[in-house]
């Protein structure tokens, strides 16, 4: 009679402590999926904050540097703010980049008279601007690797789940308006250099064949005249805007 008795209490007790298990598991589930929806959310609202011509610079730092969730998605937190910091760093190098390239007077009549047909200083001044955009694309390539993406993780600690979370909402910030604007203008800046290199080399390789006459650009063929003119069309679109988009940093 003890002995059934102890059976049925050896069962009650390990029901319970499996109900309790169960329990455990439940509450635990429950708890990460409510942190992985807050993460979410945070996440939105980063992107948000950047989905605009300009940003409140105040209240993404506010943003940035503040704690939502916890458990094994404060990790994940803590190292996508620590890479918009460091993509926002870059975008502020690429933006003072963006705003110290001033080429547009490269071909004007006072320039080409000034420093034409040789164009050294204007040569050593694009090599300039472009050494500075080299410079920067790098740094943009890298950032986007995987290897720098999951860099802020614990090296320990982190699985696939992280690192593709973490590279899929990354990645997707430089779709957002201030870093697209940001990385328009980057683009911008090489399709004007690459132009101006360009109607350079015309000019240097034909320089025995134009001349400035009445404040203008005279040729003495009309193919080459028509074949500047087109070149410098393309330059004037440019300078304008109208320029077919290029990815930059991939």
């Amino acid at each position: 009679m003890r002995g059934k008795t102890f059976d049925k209490i050896l069962v009650v007790t390990l029901g319970v402590g499996f109900l309790f298990v169960c329990f455990i598991v439940l509450v635990l589930t429950l708890r990460d999926l409510y942190m992985e929806e807050k993460l979410d959310k945070e996440i939105e609202i980063v992107q948000n904050t950047l989905n605009k011509d300009k940003v409140d610079e105040k209240e993404l730092n506010k943003i940035l540097n503040r704690d939502k969730v916890s458990g094994s998605y404060s990790k994940i937190e803590k190292a996508y703010k620590d890479n918009i910091k460091s993509i926002l760093k870059l975008m502020d190098n690429i933006d003072e980049y963006n705003k110290n390239v001033i080429i547009e007077d490269t071909f004007s009549i006072d320039n080409i008279k000034n420093d034409g047909p040789e164009f050294v200083s204007t040569k050593e001044k694009l090599k300039e601007y472009f050494n500075s955009y080299e410079k920067n694309n790098k740094e943009l390539k890298k950032i986007k690797e995987d290897e720098s993406l999951w860099s802020y993780l614990p090296e320990k600690k982190s699985s696939k789940f992280d690192q593709n979370y973490l590279k899929y909402n990354i990645l997707k910030v430089f779709r957002m308006k201030y870093l697209k604007n940001i990385l328009d203008d980057f683009s911008n800046k090489k399709d004007l250099l690459d132009q101006a290199n360009t109607m350079i080399t015309f000019l240097e390789k034909n320089k025995e064949d134009w001349k400035i006459k009445e404040d203008k650009l005279s040729f003495k063929t009309e193919s080459l005249e028509k074949e500047y003119q087109k070149l410098n069309k393309k330059w004037e679109d440019l300078l304008s805007g109208k320029r077919p988009i290029i990815k930059i940093g991939e």
